[in-house]
């Protein structure tokens, strides 16, 4: 078997030019994610997960009560 630095990986020029276009294409809309993402979390208020805003006591967790000393 041979070693790793042996081996040779070899691409035809059309694979590469199709490779490299892809690769520009998907950095090329990177960004654009991003900024939908950052306009979703915005309309949605800017809560990602869950229930954030506490309009009264209902919306609190129930407080554990302590054993006298």
């Amino acid at each position: 078997m041979p070693s790793f630095s042996d081996v040779k990986y070899v691409y035809d020029p059309e694979t590469l030019k199709t490779m490299g276009a892809a690769l520009d294409t998907a950095w090329q809309s990177f960004p654009a994610l991003i900024a939908v993402t950052f306009a979703v979390f915005l309309l949605n208020g800017g809560e990602h997960v869950g229930k954030k805003t506490v309009k009264g006591d209902a919306d609190l967790p129930p407080v554990a009560t302590g054993q006298p000393r």
